[in-house]
């Protein structure tokens, strides 16, 4: 068992350096999903303590996930080379653009969970 954090990785473009930059600072991955249904349908049986969301992928807008994860109280970050400033589910939420640099990510990441733990 451990207690890293886990992101739910909702990107259908990932790369393993990603993942690795991910694990190397010291969060666990569920994921990659390339699709909003499988991301969905881990969520019926999972926690995730963070997410990362591409605003589109391969089945469409992550509108619904994201409406998901705030009822779960499961911050998120958007990574996305599309900002689309009219889907009010992501309001709120650090967005990092592609490509950047994996610090600019961790740091959103750190962002959402510091104040995921200010609100408990």
């Amino acid at each position: 068992m451990t207690d890293a954090p886990l992101v739910l990785l909702v990107e259908d473009e990932t790369m393993i350096a990603m993942m690795d930059e991910l694990r190397d600072a010291g969060y666990g991955v569920a994921g990659p999903f390339a699709t909003c249904s499988p991301a969905s349908s881990w969520l019926l049986t999972n926690r995730a303590d963070l997410a990362i969301l591409d605003t589109r992928l391969q089945d469409g807008s992550c509108q619904e996930l994201a409406l998901e994860l705030r009822d779960r109280s499961v911050p998120f970050v958007v990574y996305s080379g599309a900002i689309d400033t009219h889907l009010t589910e992501l309001e709120g939420a650090p967005w990092v653009s592609k490509p950047a640099p994996g610090t600019a990510l961790l740091d959103a990441l750190k962002t959402v969970a510091s104040r995921r733990q200010d609100a408990a």
